[in-house]
């Protein structure tokens, strides 16, 4: 593996703390920020993109932190039509609304749209070119270790 892109902390929001304009963190900002992202991947000649936690700002987000994420995601897989995102969860991306059913969450609903190109990667092993990578989202106590020897561990760690 050359190149994959690593982000965490999007944090986005429909909060307009410090917005000039209305749409601004629920259009612009995300979009903006997709084709920051999509430059950066060209420029690497990559198709790899891992967002490693905290995708949204808050666990009590609306519904139409839906269609912030699916913008984004709309916008990446446009551009780069055989990209693979890699996400796993942060703190703030617990939106759980059915507490029996922790895959139901605001994230893993926009993923399920692009089932192509997105992927929860909590608890799993991917190897890239001879590389192998290990994914592990936000846990209370500490992260899940992998079982295995890995080359690289990517995790959300508070």
């Amino acid at each position: 593996m050359k190149y994959a892109l690593c982000i965490s902390d999007l944090h986005f929001s429909r909060w307009l703390r410090n917005s000039p304009e209305p749409d601004y963190r629920m259009v612009k900002q995300p979009l903006a920020l997709a084709d920051r992202i999509i430059s950066l991947m060209q420029e690497k000649q990559t198709n790899y993109l891992f967002i490693l936690g905290d995708l949204i700002d808050a666990w009590n987000e609306e519904p139409a932190i839906l269609d912030v994420l699916s913008l984004f995601y709309q916008k990446i897989i446009t551009a780069i039509p055989d990209v693979y995102i890699g996400f796993i969860e942060g703190q703030h991306d617990l939106c759980i609304r059915d507490r029996y059913n922790p895959d139901n969450s605001f994230v893993h609903l926009v993923a399920s749209l692009f089932p192509n190109n997105v992927h929860y990667l909590h608890d799993k092993y991917l190897e890239i070119d001879g590389t192998s990578l290990y994914f592990s989202s936000y846990h209370r106590e500490k992260p899940i270790l992998p079982k295995q020897r890995v080359n690289i561990f990517c995790s959300h760690i508070r």
